[in-house]
């Protein structure tokens, strides 16, 4: 089973994303390897994520 992950994300706050990560467990970690915004966009430079399957639950943080 592969275990590196990839996603790509458009926000309305004026950004794109591409994250890379890998899943271990229940747990799957991703790191931007690109952020791009418009002019108006917002001043993000990196956003990391985390998702987690508990039982049912499932826990997701963000980090700009």
């Amino acid at each position: 089973m592969r275990t590196e992950r990839e996603q790509y994300a458009a926000h309305p706050l004026g950004l794109v994303e591409v994250t890379e990560g890998t899943v271990s467990g229940t747990t799957i970690r991703l790191a931007s390897t690109l952020v791009g915004r418009t002019s108006t966009g917002k001043p993000v430079t990196r956003l990391e994520r985390r998702y987690e399957l508990d039982g049912d639950a499932l826990a997701y943080e963000l980090w700009m």
